[in-house]
Order: C-alpha cells, then sequence, then structure tokens
C-alpha cells in the first residue's frame, strides 16, 4: 500500500481488507465537477487510476459496471496486487490492469493521463517526499478538466485519536509479531478506559477511542491506529474557499495561510 520498506513489510505480513468506497466513484467525482462548473469526462468512457489501489476491489466493482472505461491500480503489496489479478482474471475483465508498483514510479510516460486519480487512505500514511509527488503526479498526469479525489487526515479532529495511538505505540513497541501488538495494544486501551469507577475527562476520552477501535478488525487496527506513519498535512497554498464574482468574470481564492488572491476567471 505506502511507499517505505518498513510499512511495505508490515503490509505484506498483515493485509489491509479490500474495500470498496463509494465516494470515489466517477460518477460521485463527476457530479461534484459538474456542480463546481468543471465539465468533466463522461464515466462511460473515461480512464481512471487509484494509487494504493491494495486488492484492487474499488476499482474492480467500478470496471465491472463501466466496461467502456480503463482502469489502472497501483500498490507496492505484492500478495494484494497478485489477490486482485487472479480475481480480475477470474471475472474476465479486460478493461483493468493492477501492477505491483511503487506510487512513485507512476508517470505519465508510462500510463498516459487520467480523467480521474483516486488516493484514498494514502496520503497521511506516507512520509512527506512521496505526499510531494502524489500531488505533483496528480497535476502531470490529470487529463484537462480531470479530478484528483485525495483523502486525508486533519486536525483538529484527530487529536483524540493522536492520544491513545501514542499511547499503544509506546506500549507495544518492544513486541515483534503483530498479533502480539495488536492483542497489547488493544488489552492496554481496555485497561485505561476501564481504570476509574467514575471516569474524568482523560478517561472518557480513551474510552471514546476503544469503542472506537473495538468495531475494528485487527488488520484495519493494526495498520489505521499503530503504523509507524500518521500525518496532518496542511499545505499553506492549499485552497480554503472560492469564489466568484457576480457576473462570473472574477474568482477570489482563500487559503490556508490567510491569503486572499483574485483571479480572471477562466472562459
Amino acid at each position: 500500500m505506502s511507499t517505505t520498506k518498513g510499512q511495505n513489510t508490515a503490509y505484506q505480513k498483515v493485509l489491509y481488507p479490500a474495500g470498496i468506497f463509494p465516494q470515489t466513484h466517477p460518477d460521485r467525482l463527476a457530479t461534484i465537477g459538474t456542480l463546481r462548473g468543471m465539465r468533466p469526462v463522461s464515466i462511460n468512457c473515461c480512464r481512471v487510476l487509484e494509487l494504493a489501489c491494495g486488492a484492487g476491489n474499488n476499482l474492480i466493482a467500478m470496471a465491472s459496471n463501466l466496461s467502456g472505461s480503463e482502469f489502472v491500480g497501483v500498490d507496492l503489496a505484492k500478495n494484494a496486487i497478485a489477490s486482485g489479478q487472479a480475481l480480475v482474471a477470474g471475472l474476465g475483465l479486460e478493461n483493468i490492469r493492477l501492477h505491483h508498483l511503487d506510487v512513485r514510479h507512476v508517470t505519465r510516460e508510462r500510463f498516459d493521463r487520467f480523467d480521474y486519480i483516486i488516493a484514498h487512505g494514502l496520503y497521511s500514511w506516507v512520509p512527506r517526499s512521496v505526499r510531494e509527488y502524489i500531488l505533483a503526479g496528480c497535476r502531470e498526469m490529470l487529463n484537462k478538466q480531470g479530478i484528483a479525489y485525495i483523502s486525508y487526515n486533519a486536525q483538529p479532529g484527530n487529536h483524540l485519536r493522536d492520544l491513545s495511538r501514542g499511547i499503544m505505540r509506546y506500549h507495544v513497541a518492544h513486541f515483534k509479531d503483530p498479533k502480539e501488538k495488536i492483542r497489547q495494544a488493544r488489552g492496554i486501551l481496555k485497561f485505561l478506559a476501564e481504570s476509574r469507577v467514575k471516569a474524568n475527562p482523560y478517561i472518557t476520552a480513551l474510552k471514546a477511542e476503544f469503542e472506537r477501535v473495538v468495531k475494528y478488525t485487527d488488520e484495519v487496527f493494526f495498520h489505521d491506529d499503530l503504523s509507524e506513519i500518521k500525518s496532518y498535512p496542511i499545505q499553506p497554498d492549499w485552497v480554503l474557499a472560492l469564489r466568484f464574482s457576480p457576473d462570473g468574470r472574477k474568482v477570489a481564492v482563500g487559503r490556508y495561510d490567510g491569503s486572499l488572491e483574485i483571479y480572471d476567471a477562466p472562459e
């Protein structure tokens, strides 16, 4: 899934469960783009790239229903890609290709351009250098009117998760076996969540986190809460708000760094 040696080993040892994410579907992305004044390519004849696609279930579901479109998925977890390739072959799908590949090796020269690029559950789990490549790669490989979907964790909403994550990672640091790490991490969080008869705000927060992770499978819990890398990237030049003038000729762009810029609106 991700792109460092340690993380790749972790994803090989403990496969992340394959999933389908409706919010990444080209139909959803095209609708949002259209509502914002874009003219996205029809989902019936588009090219879609998913970075860190895992076993490819998300793309496979799309490819099964959009036979006129082309889908490409890449992931560094060899076992996951092999599983996905076997499923693609079994279904007889000819409009999807899954590649065992580092996302940093995905280039326009190798794969050409795409109308939709998906990076779900990736951006916050990789080093800064890879995050920068993801953004640069989207800029390089998107067609005109193309749309990129990039999910990421954000603050301040994740502060409570960081509280429990820090405790668990410290507690399991000397354990090597993933199963033992999972057992110990769940155990320490449960112990702390139940450590007071009358809970204070600190214990209340830990109890809420315990109730959250108890719903997770061991595999999701291992990667989402015990991962070596978990970041909350905020780029100062990212757009916070965008507004068009009443006559549609100007567009105002507000950024996270507090700056406001005025541009001539594209025709």
